[in-house]
């Protein structure tokens, strides 16, 4: 299964530290035999349309939204 697991981008911006419990839960996941993919909108100042179009170009069969 491909999963994509996304860290909203929010008001603060530049937070330059990935979103530990998105991290987490991404390698629980591969663990599990799953094709994981972590899109850290915060940290790299990605807009929503931005984030979009990559979950578009993945084709994830699941998304989870942190």
């Amino acid at each position: 299964m491909k999963v994509a697991l996304v860290g909203l981008p929010t008001k603060n911006v530049g937070n330059q530290f990935p979103n530990a419990g998105v991290l987490l839960i991404a390698q629980y996941i591969r663990a599990g035999g799953h094709d994981v993919h972590v899109i850290d909108a915060v940290r790299y100042g990605l807009s929503v349309d931005s984030v979009a179009q990559r979950l578009k170009s993945l084709k994830p069969d699941l998304i989870g939204l942190s």
